[in-house]
């Protein structure tokens, strides 16, 4: 398995005629932390939804850990998890019924999305009521 968190090849994104991200290329040793930063419109928020399977890639490619973001968006999808910053939450919930229903959203069955949340907050000592 490659050392590499995300690995982008001359990933393009193309809207109409425009060109929202062009020959972007990159890699992102795992266990580093990784900024995108540039003006408003340079295309950050393109290239990370091409690199979380949201949006394809119109040329070019790209993995996550280890992953073709095309060929394999569901191994990607299992293996990360993406909160864009205009995200938000339907009415006074806890963190645990946030990330069971996330979860769900995706697919992944009750119990198990609720074993997962558990699991993750409890990692990361956020659980307070489940």
């Amino acid at each position: 398995m490659t050392s590499d968190a995300i690995e982008a090849f001359e990933l393009r994104r193309r809207f109409g005629d425009f060109w929202a991200v062009r020959n972007a290329t990159f890699t992102v040793k795992r266990g580093s932390v990784a900024v995108l930063a540039g003006p408003n419109g340079a295309g950050k928020t393109t290239t990370v939804r091409m690199l979380t399977t949201v949006l394809r890639p119109s040329k070019g490619s790209a993995r996550v850990v280890g992953f073709d973001v095309v060929k394999e968006y569901l191994e990607v999808r299992r293996r990360i998890a993406y909160m864009p910053q205009d995200y938000a939450t339907v009415g006074d919930i806890t963190p645990y019924e946030f990330i069971t229903y996330s979860l769900m959203m995706r697919g992944v069955g009750y119990f198990t999305a609720s074993r997962e949340a558990k699991k993750w907050l409890d990692l990361l000592g956020l659980r307070q009521v489940a």
